[in-house]
């Protein structure tokens, strides 16, 4: 690319030898010339310089045609030029800020990196190194100073959350240090008072598990007499509707019934009982062993 601008240049001074250029035109020339050495070293820097370039060469056409008025004796205008020449040298002055700001801000943030997590900053990370390869460096600047910001806001709350987690470890430490005795008295007589009221603990939660299950057999009793109510006498549901409410409903309440003998055969287990379940009764006491077939005879005669 430098190339060609090189070989354009020369065919520019080669042909204004033809006549002389005046003094306008000569101090473009310079400026150009000015810009073209800037470019050769920002790409000696790897600073992208496509952007730069394209508008170099839009303002070198737009010379080309100046000095072909002044050789045919024509007024020329180089303002139009002047303003973009200047235009351009924003661009290289943001563009040569912005690589010597990306390259503090990367060393700054690989310092960082290694005592901070900062992966909450990947997105703005990426938009700040891709800005820069995109060639909006007025962007980069901007990305940049926020960057710092996220770093510093990182670190705050970083520094806030592990010395909270320090204070607390440390506070709770102490305590134990200094009252490890009570804290192993008065566990003792927690686990004391759990081994003599285990039974009382144990009844009253069998009831409370017996008293939600009765109530829950007896609200369904009650949806299911409002269902019938409903499809027998009001006759505003459908029957499919009905049938397959029924249906759950007797499945939930026959899971309940499952669950009430177990709930009180565990009940009388804790209370040291013995149960015997025959032909659905339920006998609360010590068994006998039955009697032989002999000594009933005996009790008959």
């Amino acid at each position: 690319m430098i190339k060609i601008f090189f070989a354009i240049f020369f065919a520019i001074f080669f042909f204004s030898g033809a006549s002389a250029l005046t003094n306008e035109s000569l101090s473009v020339k310079s400026d150009l010339d000015n810009l073209l050495l800037d470019i050769g070293s920002m790409k000696e820097k790897n600073i992208p310089v496509t952007r730069i370039s394209e508008s170099f060469q839009e303002v070198l056409q737009l010379y080309n045609g100046q000095i072909a008025l002044e050789n045919l004796g024509h007024k020329s205008d180089y303002n139009l030029i002047n303003k973009r020449i200047e235009e351009i040298n924003k661009i290289k002055k943001n563009a040569i800020k912005a690589n010597d700001e990306l390259s503090i801000f990367l060393d700054f943030y690989k310092e960082h990196e290694k005592t901070s997590n900062l992966s909450s900053m990947d997105s703005l990370y990426k938009d700040i190194l891709n800005s820069f390869s995109e060639e909006r460096f007025e962007d980069t600047l901007s990305l940049i100073d926020n960057g710092y910001a996220k770093i510093s806001e990182i670190q705050i709350s970083q520094t806030t959350v592990n010395l909270f987690y320090q204070t607390t470890s440390n506070t709770i430490k102490k305590f134990f240090k200094e009252n490890w005795l009570k804290i192993i008295i008065i566990l003792g007589i927690v686990l004391t008072l759990l081994f003599l009221f285990r039974k009382a603990i144990m009844k009253i939660r069998i009831k409370s598990k017996l008293r939600d299950l009765k109530l829950q057999k007896e609200t369904l009793n009650s949806l299911i007499k409002g269902l019938q109510y409903r499809y027998f006498k009001k006759q505003d549901i459908p029957e499919v509707e009905f049938h397959s409410k029924m249906v759950k409903f007797k499945e939930m309440i026959l899971d309940i019934d499952r669950q009430i003998p177990l709930l009180s055969e565990e009940m009388m287990k804790v209370e040291g009982k013995t149960t015997d379940f025959t032909k659905d009764k339920i006998t609360i006491g010590f068994t006998k062993k039955p009697e032989k077939k002999q000594d009933l005879e005996k009790k008959r005669k």
